[in-house]
């Protein structure tokens, strides 16, 4: 047998040119064998997603269970799925993929998919205590800068993926000036009052059995609990002033500051956390334009924290308290 394909071999050989010969040792050589991967998923509205690729595709097969779809390419390497009906903003969809490049590799993906809130207010981090006690317990302060409704947003302590919990809102109908407090890992009373400045503050309580990250963290507001749309806003904090994040933290935390500097939603240093205790919180500067930097906060004066109410606390400054 071995003869027999020296001998076949040879034949070939012969009965090729040297041109022949060197187009067939290439093509062996240089066939595509790297599968297609998925290099973004991100969710567009209610019932739409967008998926890319790195290289070329055509869909080969895609499963939903119940519930119906269709798929159309807008690009040779983007997918556009729409389904019949709103997806879940708050619960997780199954969907299966499989995709085939130009050289008859074929992946496949299951994806967890949830739709996308289209009126959800504008968001920003207002005031942050990450060294909390039973007393003065780990909050988020987050006020609306316009109205909407919250249904379906994630806030993360850390980049999806890297996050150790994540909190998803319910629907809530918010105006311009109105703020949500966030209790992270503590019990509250959930409802609303009026607050000094006249507008509606929401308590609501996260559950999650851990506090927040001390003096190094990353906290992360998404507009969709599978973290594939867009960041609407974030904060890096810590007592190891950096701006390389390396060594920042633990690697889960450090990930994170990463993901948000590689997203452009944090730009230069963290926001320094070292001077922050249970009652001294870190604060956005009133009429911050979120600038994404350490410039939108600062350390409130002892006692200055102000969960629900305008940040009007001065400072804190070492050398004079």
């Amino acid at each position: 047998m071995k003869y027999l394909i020296l001998i076949l071999s040879l034949l070939f050989v012969i009965s090729c040119s040297d041109v022949e010969i060197k187009d067939a040792l290439n093509n062996m050589l240089t066939t595509d064998r790297e599968l297609a991967y998925l290099t973004s998923s991100k969710a567009k509205s209610e019932k739409s997603y967008e998926l890319s690729f790195s290289e070329d595709i055509k869909v080969r097969s895609a499963k939903c269970h119940g519930r119906k779809f269709s798929c159309k390419a807008i690009s040779p390497t983007r997918v556009e799925i729409v389904f019949d009906e709103n997806l879940s903003l708050t619960e997780e969809t199954e969907f299966f993929i499989a995709v085939e490049d130009r050289n008859g590799n074929i992946s496949s993906f299951i994806l967890k998919l949830t739709g996308k809130n289209c009126n959800i207010p504008k968001l920003i981090i207002n005031e942050i205590s990450s060294n909390g006690t039973d007393t003065q317990p780990d909050r988020i302060e987050i006020i609306a800068l316009s109205s909407g409704n919250t249904e379906g947003v994630y806030l993360a302590d850390g980049s999806k993926g890297n996050e150790q919990y994540g909190f998803t809102l319910p629907s809530i109908n918010m105006n311009r000036g109105d703020m949500l407090v966030i209790y992270w890992n503590s019990y509250v009373k959930e409802g609303s009052y009026r607050n000094k400045s006249s507008k509606t503050t929401y308590n609501l309580m996260a559950h999650s059995e851990t506090g927040l990250t001390g003096a190094n963290g990353v906290f992360v507001i998404y507009d969709t609990k599978a973290g594939d749309g867009e960041i609407i806003d974030a904060i890096i904090y810590s007592d190891f002033q950096s701006s390389t994040y390396s060594g920042f933290g633990t690697a889960r935390v450090e990930a994170s500051a990463n993901d948000i500097i590689n997203n452009i939603q944090w730009i230069g240093s963290a926001v320094d956390s070292s001077k922050t205790t249970s009652t001294r919180t870190l604060s956005r500067w009133i009429g911050s334009q979120d600038s994404n930097t350490s410039n939108d906060f600062y350390t409130t004066i002892t006692r200055g924290l102000s969960f629900g109410e305008a940040n009007l606390s001065g400072e804190y400054i070492e050398e004079k308290e």
